[in-house]
């Protein structure tokens, strides 16, 4: 994939597949050459236009150091680009790890190889004027021998207009052994867990597609690398515990920090009724926390409102209203109607929305009427009506109490 030695320019697809099959690696493989491109051959790769450079890293990194690096985006020359402003995904490897292929068909023999396999941290950091740096703490779970590491670097600009990316990485830093200075934590992550938002209520009412949607926090930084037996962050459902959802991959580190961030991951077409869901997260020093929860899954061919609230309730110059719902993610009416207490409507309410939470705010009123005049002080009933497409639908009802000076 590097750029033709004789042009300087990037290679397309055709060029590729040209020479790696004239490759002296692979010329001697049987049959290497019996294969040909489906494809444009002129086709050139997503290759990013910019490249990433390292200025600060470690000479050798241990178990449990707090590790910072810092670097720049740049052109092919070196030169710093200080208009580039985005973000950076930094992905830190543990050493190369030996592997095998399968030799299924029993013929060619194993072939033997090496990777960068075992990640040991992978964040998110602010590019400014082209500069970047980040830091995280070396899980416990590494290969203590001593060995090259790697982080590999991908950064994207936050202008939509000339959007543009770049890449680099590094092997100069050796990994292994434990740090000399090591700081004591015993207590595990702190884990905030929901169904589909944060909004969410224990018991609540989801589609059969709900998101498992968690927040978690540690001083020591939380452990997603799964190389140690046991220590994947993981989620069971209604107690399966010989069949675990390992969600190591589905962690997204918040900005500028390896201590906090947010887990997202879907289930499917899971069965109507109750449902509980545990979810487990260790730290990079080995220290675990439990979250527990329950919902209620109702088929979303069906409408389904679990309750309705108006807040503040009372209210003296404004109120919102929120329903709990099964339609994440699907186009739906939403109706409010306010009546005052003969039964008169006092004001009607109708949005599309299309929501992606179980709890959603339909409507905000500011207790003026349909002709203009604010509403007087006393009891109001409200009703809340969500609609479908297909036209099946759902309302449910509750109070308001206005007050006036």
């Amino acid at each position: 994939l590097d750029e033709d030695s004789g042009t300087g320019q990037l290679r397309c697809l055709g060029d590729i597949c040209k020479d790696t099959k004239n490759s002296p690696d692979v010329t001697s493989v049987t049959n290497m050459r019996n294969f040909s491109l489906l494809g444009d051959p002129a086709m050139l790769l997503a290759y990013p236009a910019y490249n990433v450079f390292f200025t600060e890293i470690p000479d050798t990194i241990r178990s449990l150091d707090l590790v910072k690096m810092r670097g720049y985006v740049g052109t092919s020359e070196g030169d710093t680009l200080e208009e580039f402003n985005g973000q950076i995904y930094p992905t830190v490897f543990d050493k190369r790890s030996e592997l095998s292929t399968l030799d299924n068909d029993d013929v060619a023999g194993e072939f033997n190889y090496t990777m960068y396999r075992n990640v040991i941290h992978k964040g998110l950091a602010s590019v400014v004027n082209g500069k970047f740096e980040f830091e995280f703490v070396v899980p416990r779970d590494i290969d203590y021998t001593y060995g090259n590491g790697r982080v590999s670097c991908y950064a994207i600009s936050e202008n939509n207009e000339t959007k543009t990316d770049a890449h680099g990485a590094s092997e100069e830093f050796i990994i292994g052994g434990t740090s000399s200075s090591l700081s004591i934590d015993d207590l595990g992550p702190q884990v905030s867990l929901y169904m589909n938002d944060s909004l969410f209520i224990e018991g609540g009412v989801t589609s059969e597609d709900p998101w498992l949607y968690a927040r978690v926090y540690d001083e020591s930084g939380i452990n997603t690398v799964g190389n140690g037996i046991g220590h994947d962050l993981k989620a069971v459902l209604d107690e399966s515990y010989d069949s675990p959802y390992v969600l190591n991959t589905y962690f997204t580190a918040d900005l500028d920090t390896y201590k906090s961030g947010t887990v997202r991951f879907p289930f499917n077409d899971l069965e109507d009724g109750e449902h509980l869901l545990e979810f487990k997260v260790w730290d990079v020093q080995n220290n675990s926390a439990t979250a527990l929860t329950s919902f209620i899954v109702v088929n979303s061919f069906d409408v389904a409102l679990e309750s309705v609230i108006a807040y503040p309730n009372p209210a003296s110059s404004h109120v919102s209203f929120r329903v709990a719902h099964n339609q994440v993610c699907n186009l739906v009416e939403a109706k409010v109607e306010i009546y005052d207490a003969s039964g008169r409507t006092v004001k009607v309410f109708t949005k599309d929305l299309v929501s992606h939470g179980s709890l959603t705010d339909v409507a905000s009123w500011n207790l003026i009427d349909g002709s203009g005049a604010d509403v007087p002080a006393g009891l109001y009933i409200f009703k809340i009506k969500m609609t479908k497409e297909n036209g099946t639908y759902a309302q449910y009802g509750s109070k308001l109490v206005v007050l006036r000076p």
